[in-house]
């Protein structure tokens, strides 16, 4: 008598599906994808701010900006741009992507947020695919991806387009590909190529884990398990390597040579000049990002995934992907929380093979499971706030202050008064001009001379620093609203200022 359910439990064999099934899937993948759309509908079309969301959406959106207006050449990919200068650190799709979304609905911040949630969706999709490809029953698939679509790893920087979610499909394709040819179903050499490319050319992770999976079949030999289609495997590591090539490229092209992008990697890769470390950064980012039950399941999940000879080897590709991401780059990893994005990869494999392992064949034990998944889904999705989706909708607030802030005819320079090196990318999308800063009052008090209304945006912070109390009787309201950015008229600031 079994006591766990088998991959043909509760919905069909993977390899042979019942209609039944394809239908039950497509419903579990909808409903997943609904859930996760209606968790993030409300900062969808927040506007681009101060946050890690609004800055990395807007560097993306700049480069297709210019690919738009100034041309593939004139702006070399979407690297160079009139208000951002060059940028060029990470494999050049996302910009192909941002111009795509900027053809389809110009600067409006759902557009450029759309691409991102699309990927997001269509990743659930293959994942589900991957997961029944390598044995998992679909109650499997249904309650791991659940617990995926309630972190909130998924629900706040899922959104957020950057090559992490973008890549994300990616990256289940990419396994995909390589379970089918593990298992010796058919997989056409193009389709394997386009996936090894697709992932290499928009994400650096994509490019590692698609290098990995090429490996499989020297690891298949070396573990004496079944003989995989090493046509398939070649595609998918060629392609991956003419991606990383025409990126190298890219980069020489954009920026002359490649001292800029080596000096990034080396700052990623070293140490980040922060109060937390590198292990308590990664331990608290988990606690935030991740419920402590789904980390407990994932974690004893892996041990079934070590014993599963016929997919260890995939196992093994996507868990290394995440670990030398994380720590090769540690600086990365200690102060962006998204950095470790694809350990949600890790967790729907993890958990669906522990769900597996122990999941009763009783109906109405199925039937319960099934229920409190639900029941946790929809929860998640209306009824419990994302944890840190705070800081996307105060730093969406500077982004408002720009878009409602009315700039005076004649005024062709937008003015922040601000300790910021560099104007950020979120401002420069959103004002779409030159954007002049400010921190000397003696400069303040001379443009107030010249240009009494011009606008100025002022930055709290700054303000407070350069003389308490000035804030306060500028703008009051902004500190109400907790809002780090307000516009003043320049003759306002340069009074207050004294």
């Amino acid at each position: 008598m079994r006591t766990r359910a088998s991959p043909d439990d509760f919905d069909g064999s993977p390899s042979e599906p019942s209609q039944t099934g394809r239908v039950s899937s497509v419903v579990g993948v909808m409903f997943l994808a609904a859930a996760f759309i209606v968790a993030t509908w409300s900062r969808l079309d927040l506007p681009l701010g101060r946050s890690h969301d609004g800055i990395n959406t807007a560097v993306w959106m700049n480069g297709g900006r210019a690919i738009v207006e100034d041309g593939l050449v004139h702006s070399r990919l979407g690297a160079t741009t009139a208000v951002f200068g060059t940028y060029a650190h990470h494999p050049p799709g996302l910009y192909l992507i941002g111009a795509t979304a900027y053809l389809i609905g110009g600067t409006r911040p759902f557009v450029a947020r759309l691409p991102a949630v699309i990927s997001v969706v269509v990743g659930l999709a293959l994942a589900w695919a991957f997961l029944r490809t390598i044995g998992r029953s679909r109650l499997a698939c249904f309650g791991a991806l659940s617990l995926a679509v309630t972190t909130p790893m998924l629900l706040l920087w899922g959104p957020m387009l950057n090559h992490e979610a973008i890549a994300f499909p990616w990256a289940f394709a990419a396994l995909l590909v390589a379970a089918r040819a593990q298992h010796g179903r058919p997989v056409p050499a193009w389709l394997a190529a386009t996936v090894g490319f697709g992932a290499a050319i928009l994400s650096w992770q994509g490019g590692l884990l698609v290098l990995l999976l090429a490996m499989t079949p020297v690891v298949s030999r070396w573990r004496r398990s079944a003989e995989t289609d090493r046509r398939v495997y070649l595609a998918l590591g060629v392609a991956a390597v003419v991606a990383l090539a025409l990126t190298v490229a890219w980069q020489l092209w954009s920026y002359g040579d490649l001292r800029d992008v080596i000096d990034a990697f080396g700052l990623r890769a070293g140490e980040a000049n922060t109060q937390y470390g590198f292990v308590e950064a990664q331990v608290r980012f988990a606690y935030q990002s991740f419920p402590l039950w789904t980390i407990a399941l994932a974690a004893y999940g892996l041990l079934f995934i070590w014993r599963d000879a016929a997919n260890a080897s995939t196992s093994a590709a996507l868990i290394a992907t995440v670990v030398l991401y994380t720590v090769g780059f540690r600086n990365g990893a200690t102060i962006h929380v998204y950095w470790s994005f694809w350990l949600v990869l890790v967790v729907v494999v993890a958990t669906s093979a522990a769900i597996d392992r122990h999941m009763p064949q009783a109906p109405s034990v199925q039937v319960g499971f099934l229920c409190a998944a639900v029941v946790m889904v929809v929860a998640y999705a209306t009824l419990i706030d994302t944890k840190g989706a705070d800081s996307i909708v105060i730093g969406a607030r500077a982004g408002d202050v720009v878009l409602h802030t009315p700039v005076p005819k004649g005024q062709e320079t937008f003015y922040v008064f601000s300790d910021v090196d560099e104007p950020p990318p979120w401002l420069l999308y959103e004002v779409q001009r030159p954007v002049g800063l400010l921190t000397d009052p003696a400069e303040v008090r001379r443009l107030a001379t010249d240009q009494p209304n011009a606008v100025v945006m002022i930055q709290r912070s700054f303000v407070d620093k350069v003389r308490v109390g000035v804030f306060d009787a500028i703008a009051p309201k902004a500190i109400v609203a907790r809002d780090p950015y307000e516009s003043v008229r320049m003759v306002d600031l340069a009074v207050a200022l004294g």
